[in-house]
């Protein structure tokens, strides 16, 4: 049976069929997966993303627009993608926010944390809002974006001025340091 047959009876809750289904597209799943080369370690992570994407293609996919294949493959890389943006966000979030490299005691990291509290007052009530939103609670620019009804542009602009200014004064607070 072909994919479009099959994804007809696993909509219409043919549990064996949505197995054939995937069966089928098993190669493509992987195929897709090695084109970003994870490491060996990333190879489950990449995996339970991809399915994700699998499952979308499912529920979304319109007979007649294209192969199911085709839109299965996009589905795919499109929630890799989604998934290493979230990852690189984090991996980058506290590099970003100027983390001295010395905070290795407490001290260090209390005198961090007060720096960035204290420039977090400083800023103004829309640029607060941007930075908690976005570096305290974890929220997308366009999900800000629209909180604060603003462009999603503006909201750029305004945290990477803030995220620049953060990383002077934290460079500020260490020349003192270095200085004593």
């Amino acid at each position: 049976m072909r994919n479009e047959e099959l994804l007809a009876l696993a909509r219409a809750g043919d549990a064996e069929a949505y197995q054939r289904l995937y069966e089928n597209n098993t190669k493509l799943i992987w195929r897709v997966i090695h084109t970003f080369s994870p490491s060996q370690r990333d190879m489950d992570d990449f995996y339970s993303v991809a399915c994700i994407g699998f499952m979308k293609a499912c529920i979304h996919y319109q007979v007649g627009k294209s192969k199911f294949s085709t839109y299965l493959y996009k589905c795919v890389q499109s929630e890799i993608h989604h998934y290493l943006r979230k990852l690189k966000y984090r991996r980058h979030e506290v590099p970003m926010l100027g983390m001295p490299e010395k905070a290795t005691n407490t001290e260090n990291m209390s005198n961090f944390h007060q720096i960035v509290g204290e420039f977090i007052a400083s800023l103004g009530e829309v640029d607060k809002q941007i930075f908690v939103k976005r570096y305290l609670i974890g929220q997308s620019q366009a999900y800000v974006a629209r909180s604060l009804g603003i462009s999603q542009t503006t909201v750029w602009r305004r945290e990477k001025a803030i995220i620049q200014k953060l990383g002077q004064k934290v460079r500020e607070v260490e020349g003192d340091e270095t200085t004593v």
